[in-house]
């Protein structure tokens, strides 16, 4: 089965309801619920945001949060790292979907040569 993820790139303006939508629950489903670590998920920096994910066969599998220089860090930052379970129903190992979303966000970011981090918090362990 060769299935083409589709990489989807919006500021938070361009965002639809639902497409809000999907990006906040995803947020919460794995953040919140999966590794139970309740945290201020909204922060204010969404508004000012390059908002990135993968859909497969309209499935939401990744997504990330790009911040502008200035406004979550000095530099440039891509946050609220994801990749989903859904995401092994493909074939794809959440290792290799990482990589995959990584390589899609360096070939949009890659010609600015202005510094960024990735901020990614670990994945937590009961």
């Amino acid at each position: 089965m060769n299935i083409e993820p589709i990489l989807h790139k919006k500021t938070f303006q361009e965002l639809t309801t639902d497409e809000l939508y999907e990006l906040l629950r995803v947020r919460s489903e794995v953040c919140v619920v999966e590794q139970n670590c309740g945290y201020q998920d909204m922060d204010g920096d969404d508004q000012n945001s390059i908002h990135l994910w993968l859909t497969i066969e309209n499935k939401t599998v990744a997504l990330a949060r790009v911040c502008p220089a200035g406004t979550h860090m000095k530099e440039i930052s891509i946050g609220r790292v994801i990749t989903t379970e859904r995401g092994k129903g493909y074939g794809l190992p959440p290792e290799g979907l990482f990589i995959t979303f990584l390589c899609r966000i360096s070939q949009i970011f890659g010609r600015y040569r202005d510094a960024h981090y990735l901020c990614t918090q670990k994945r937590l362990f009961k």
